[in-house]
């Protein structure tokens, strides 16, 4: 990843060693605090039941089985996917994450791995659901045939019938992956993925098959209200491998 981060002018050696440094804390005190910047700490499972509704509503499938949580930092959200009944595997680039991650969710795999190759980890293994949250630096550089690249090598882990979920904050200070431009791209006889959605904290519940117009309606909105208040919403795209 050399090359990538040269093109984009961020340090990402700077920044692996301050979140390496900020699970080392945490381990040694139990104190999360330094390591919200890196990691999701709470609302997990909400943010999970909103993709799950999603993939119902627009894909017209309801996963189950087994989860491959990429970039599982500290293993809190592989602990919401366990709590929801799943079969959860993390896979996490730095030892740091990977040692906290064991102590605090000891009922769950995590092993130490590059997420931009997953097929050198998991090649003899198939997942139901491959969750990609936040992962760095695949969501933020700006190079869209390797990050297609990515996508397809986790599809190619997953069962037929599987759904690959993707979730990123939606920022205006750094490259963002272009969902929209993944769904047409991928989208064909084997593939179907949705537009890019939006998570509504609360409001997800309420969304059915009836009101997905009021939904992408929503999303455009919060799109807009981004722009101007700065703040980054959660963007999600849900792309299934069809049977």
């Amino acid at each position: 990843m050399k090359d990538q981060e040269a093109m984009n002018g961020y340090n990402w050696e700077k920044y692996t060693a301050c979140t390496a440094e900020d699970y080392r804390k945490a381990r040694a005190t139990g104190d999360f605090s330094d390591s919200k910047g890196h990691c999701m700490l709470e609302g997990g499972e909400l943010e999970i039941k909103c993709a799950l509704n999603l993939a119902k509503i627009y894909l017209h499938t309801e996963p189950e089985g087994k989860v491959l949580d990429v970039a599982s930092g500290s293993g809190y959200m592989a602990h919401c996917w366990k709590k929801l009944g799943f079969e959860v595997t993390g896979i996490e680039l730095l030892q740091e994450g990977v040692a906290l991650a064991r102590d605090t969710y000891p009922d769950i795999n995590f092993c130490q791995g590059d997420g931009t190759a997953p097929k050198k980890y998991f090649e003899h293994m198939k997942f139901n659901v491959v969750f990609i949250r936040e992962f760095h630096p695949f969501t933020r550089i700006d190079d869209f045939d390797l990050q297609i690249r990515i996508i397809e090598d986790y599809l190619d882990i997953m069962h037929d019938g599987g759904v690959l979920i993707i979730d990123q904050s939606r920022r205006r200070d750094c490259p963002n992956l272009n969902m929209e431009k993944v769904r047409k791209v991928l989208s064909g006889a084997n593939v179907k993925a949705t537009p890019p959605l939006y998570f509504f904290p609360h409001k997800h519940l309420k969304i059915t098959s009836r009101n997905k117009s009021l939904n992408k309606c929503l999303s455009r909105l919060t799109d807009i209200y981004s722009m101007v208040t700065k703040k980054y919403p959660v963007q999600l795209c849900l792309i299934h491998k069809c049977l």
